[in-house]
């Protein structure tokens, strides 16, 4: 009688230990597909560089989570562009929350932005983003 008393607080130990470690593996799991740094676009969520500008400050694109970005295409515009982004096929769009009808359009390229002069709104003359500049 003494064994059956001991056996059924050691039995309840080890099945609250089992579902301890069930409950560890789903939060581990649900950690690491959250912090994935993908958007629910596939594209990252990340400060994507146009490398190739002669610009001290580089321009660049950083897209964040909710859809939002920024797009600082020259350090001596006081104008930065910021909003929120969509994907349409192959093509990510950048809507500035400025109240303009204002866009920039870049083509998504092996995990790369090539930007589409013609499909997007007129960048400044002093800034260099020239049409196909390839934002890494």
């Amino acid at each position: 009688m003494i064994r059956y008393i001991h056996s059924q607080p050691r039995t309840k130990i080890m099945l609250n230990k089992s579902i301890c470690r069930v409950a560890a593996v789903v939060l581990l799991l649900v950690l690491l597909v959250g912090c994935s740094g993908k958007s629910s676009t596939g594209l990252q969520i990340r400060q994507y560089l146009f490398e190739e500008s002669a610009d001290a400050f580089k321009p660049s694109v950083t897209l964040y989570e909710d859809n939002k970005f920024s797009f600082m295409y020259s350090a001596l515009s006081s104008y930065i562009p910021t909003g929120s982004y969509e994907i349409d096929q192959d093509s990510l769009i950048l809507k500035p929350d400025d109240g303009m009808s204002n866009k920039y359009v870049f083509e998504i390229t092996d995990g790369a932005l090539v930007f589409k002069a013609e499909e997007s709104t007129e960048i400044p003359q002093f800034a260099s983003v020239p049409d196909g500049a390839v934002f890494k």
